[in-house]
């Protein structure tokens, strides 16, 4: 026979019920670029960490590093974050200390991650390197993928062969 909890408890288990509930629907909420673009730095890119974790890459880096080091089917790849709250497109530079990293750490490719976009020199930059890019608008499409099969519960090879923005 199962054991019935005495009355006294009810708060409690009622409570983590709540405090579980809550945590899976806030999983699941898709946030927008203005939220993205409202936080600091690294509450950013743990944002970007937690969708690659759901995405299949494993993090090796903690998400407070300026760069992540994340791995996938055994390919290294290094991810750099746009500043957030930054207005302008992401330049030409920015990619070019990514691309430096990537050589450096001998990785197989990179992403840059903006909430904003990228100038024209800077996608024609990436087209030249192993750098794949994701401005707002992907962003938004890959975390809205993301979280929907987070909410499903699927952990599906296919929900794993999935990537950032259906990029390799």
């Amino acid at each position: 026979m199962a054991t019935v909890a005495p009355y006294n408890e009810f708060p409690a288990a009622a409570e983590e019920l709540r405090r579980q509930e809550f945590a899976r629907l806030a999983d699941a909420v898709v946030p927008t670029l203005e939220s993205l673009r409202s936080l600091t730095p690294a509450p950013f890119r743990a944002e970007i960490a937690l969708m690659l974790q759901r995405l299949g890459y494993e993090v090796l880096t903690d998400a407070s590093a300026e760069k992540l080091l994340v791995t996938k089917d055994g390919r290294k790849h290094i991810v750099a974050c746009a500043m957030p709250a930054n207005p302008g497109p992401t330049e030409t530079r920015d990619l070019a200390h990514l691309h430096a990293a990537i050589v450096a750490d001998r990785a197989h490719s990179g992403f840059y991650v903006t909430s904003r976009s990228f100038t024209p020199d800077a996608v024609e930059y990436a087209e030249t390197a192993p750098i794949k890019l994701v401005d707002g608008a992907k962003l938004i499409a890959s975390i809205k993928l993301n979280k929907a099969d987070a909410v499903l519960g699927v952990t599906s090879r296919f929900a794993q062969n999935r990537t950032l923005s259906g990029l390799g």
